[in-house]
């Protein structure tokens, strides 16, 4: 089986795609970087592929891991996290306007949506700060701290589940244009400060490589 890391050919020595994976996984890292994909030949596999026993245990003609650093990964994660909040937003305001021109079925999917949407953004978070080594309860960026911005969205994200829960389409109103926007601000704000911060480690790690 061939196995190139980064366009590199390397020599291992693997019986199957598992042996191989891991042993290309342990290799980059050793280099202090990340996988972020893996292609099998030539086709990229998923997350559900790569835990996939049977998968694993098979065979191919080529393996190829393409990897990041830490840094390039963090930046691009909370960057990411940012653009989705201002998305959130946007549908977060469309579902006002559907509720109070008596569309309440659309509405309500469309707070559907948003709902998914912030747990996608807070567990990508979390994991971000968990590869980075941070202590959410200790992190502040500028003048935000998560725990302060954490618990104004957990708040809203309460108020919001009460006010459907009641269905009073005003309250769910008021907060998805008055007390959310502020959320979605601080959060980005957040998210955009970490995405920076990365992005002068990324520099500063390329300039060392110079």
């Amino acid at each position: 089986m061939r196995v190139i890391l980064d366009n590199q050919p390397c020599t291992i020595d693997a019986t199957n795609l598992g042996e191989a994976l891991a042993a290309a996984s342990t290799l980059a890292e050793g280099q202090g970087r990340l996988v972020v994909e893996v292609l099998v030949d030539g086709a990229l596999l998923s997350d559900a592929q790569l835990q996939d026993e049977d998968r694993l245990c098979g065979t191919a003609r080529e393996l190829e891991l393409k990897t990041t650093t830490a840094s390039a990964l963090l930046k691009e994660t909370f960057n990411q996290a940012a653009e989705a909040i201002a998305d959130t937003a946007r549908i977060q305001q469309h579902a006002a306007e559907l509720l109070r021109s008596n569309q309440p079925s659309e509405g309500m999917q469309a707070i559907g949506t948003a709902l998914n949407s912030w747990g996608e953004i807070h567990e990508a978070t979390v994991k971000g700060l968990l590869l980075a080594g941070e202590e959410p309860e200790q992190l502040v960026v500028g003048k935000i701290a998560f725990v302060e911005a954490n618990t104004s969205l957990q708040e809203q994200l309460s108020a919001l589940r009460e006010g459907i829960q009641a269905q009073d389409a005003s309250a769910i109103c008021d907060g998805l244009l008055y007390e959310f926007p502020r959320v979605c601000e601080l959060w980005i704000e957040l998210l955009q400060g970490l995405a920076e911060r990365y992005d002068q480690e990324c520099s500063e790690q390329f300039q060392g490589d110079d």
